[in-house]
């Protein structure tokens, strides 16, 4: 009798727990974190990759002026005269 109702208790604090973990499984994740519980945790590196952050920024800013300010190479016309002169000699064959 007494194993019998040590089962039951059991079972009941099985039940009891695979419930409360099932309904945190459905709950939105957003929702946990906004509950009055969730502290998000200062960040340790937060200052280190902002800087590292506005370094590439302005590194980026740099090679782009250096692109825009650079005189193209390519010569379309060029390519285009060499391109009929080509197809000039492909027809004679």
């Amino acid at each position: 009798m007494k194993k019998i109702q040590m089962e039951q208790e059991r079972q009941m604090d099985i039940e009891r727990d695979n419930r409360l973990l099932a309904s945190r499984i459905a709950m939105p994740r957003n929702v946990w974190r906004t509950s009055k519980h969730y502290q998000p945790k200062p960040s340790m590196n937060a200052y280190i990759r902002n800087r590292e952050l506005v370094r590439i920024s302005l590194e980026n800013q740099a090679i782009l002026m250096k692109i825009n300010m650079s005189k193209p190479v390519y010569d379309h016309k060029k390519y285009q005269k060499d391109f009929e002169i080509t197809q000039e000699y492909m027809s004679r064959l």
